[in-house]
């Protein structure tokens, strides 16, 4: 491969840093969201279908809401009925009581306000039988019940109501003054009878109708969710496998890239007429002198008081990284103690005033630092 000054190596290594990092980037917000197609740029034809199933799933739970509220509907219808019963049974009872000749007159009179006291509570109970601001009973009506998806009116549901007030039975007219007059009431009663028990077989039929329908809703809205899942939903253990390879590709692709950096240290190298390599780049080592000596002297005075030799102890005898290192005036008697502070013999010492030095040596460098410097008498 030629030499060239331009980078080529690193960009390219850079380049699948970078690649790697936008992948991470992917990995992690699918593996947060739990979603495998987020935006336009993850798949076209996967979000537009993920949304056509996503609009229809949530169109199927709005139509079992409209299916629940149309058996809350017919619940009512049924109760508003059974009440409505419960009076046409106890006007039954009265016109058989009315057409007896052994009823005395304020006894069928009595008998007479009571019928009409019971077709009167009729109408309140068709009247007050509401869905909303929709009266249920006092009137026939047809109702529509959305319970399909779609703009096709085959698929509702079309609930049909009688009118189960008083006039709709035919208990208008219905008098108990007289012993005739009551035994038609029974017929009467009994026709009213026959029409509320065919309007609660249609309410009954009307609500299995819907239950059925409610059924084939719940089952369709999660067949759609389950279809929605299996396109949009992320399958974690290939995507934190996909995440943590990325991971890795990227560190690799760091490591070569500072390797590739350092490639045009060659052609320096070479420019510079050395050659190249680690051997080139480590600096030099200066060669240590041999151990010398130092005189120091008292300020005022030209006379020698004392010598500081630059000894050096041998690795075995080190035990820190620093040493006290003493002298006399012979070099030939540098010694080496561990004591922080040591003076000279008596044998050895000048007259006073003399000098007391204390120099240190580093183990690591083989350098020497002066930590005091003092006169003394003793």
């Amino acid at each position: 491969m030629a030499i060239t000054v331009r980078t080529l190596a690193s960009e390219r290594a850079m380049r699948e840093v970078s690649s790697a990092t936008r992948a991470q980037e992917a990995s992690l917000r699918k593996v947060s969201s739990g979603q495998r197609v987020e935006r336009a740029a993850d798949g076209t034809a996967a979000l537009a279908t993920a949304l056509n199933l996503a609009a229809r799933q949530r169109a199927y739970e709005v139509a079992a809401r409209n299916g629940h509220q149309a058996m809350g509907m017919l619940d009512l219808v049924d109760d508003g009925a059974a009440s409505i019963a419960d009076h046409l049974i106890r006007l039954r009872a009265l016109t058989v009581k009315g057409s007896t000749d052994l009823v005395a007159t304020d006894a069928r009179t009595h008998l007479h306000e009571e019928a009409r006291t019971l077709v009167a509570s009729v109408d309140d109970v068709a009247t007050t039988t509401r869905w909303g601001e929709t009266s249920l009973l006092d009137a026939a009506r047809t109702l529509r019940v959305k319970v399909s998806i779609d703009n096709d009116a085959a698929q509702d549901i079309t609930v049909q109501l009688r009118d189960l007030s008083a006039s709709g039975l035919g208990l208008a007219s219905l008098d108990l003054r007289t012993r005739t007059t009551a035994e038609a009431g029974i017929a009467t009663v009994d026709q009213a009878l026959h029409t509320l028990n065919s309007a609660r077989a249609e309410i009954g039929a009307f609500a299995g109708r819907v239950d059925h329908a409610l059924s084939l809703v719940a089952d369709m809205r999660m067949r759609y969710a389950e279809a929605t899942s299996r396109l949009t939903d992320v399958d974690l253990g290939a995507e934190v496998a996909s995440l943590v390879h990325h991971q890795v590709l990227a560190s690799a692709g760091i490591a070569v890239a500072l390797q590739a950096r350092a490639l045009p240290q060659d052609v320096l190298s070479l420019l510079r007429g050395s050659p190249s390599g680690s051997a080139a780049r480590k600096p030099a080592t200066a060669p240590r002198s041999t151990p010398t000596s130092r005189r120091i002297v008292p300020t005022g005075s030209t006379t020698p008081r004392a010598t500081v030799a630059r000894a050096r102890a041998t690795p075995a005898s080190m035990t820190s990284g620093w040493r006290s290192l003493y002298t006399s005036e012979d070099d030939e008697a540098a010694t080496t103690t561990d004591d922080t502070r040591t003076t000279l013999s008596a044998t050895d010492r000048p007259p006073a005033p003399w000098v007391r030095v204390v120099v240190a040596e580093d183990a690591e460098s083989g350098g020497f630092v002066a930590l005091s410097v003092s006169l003394t008498e003793a």
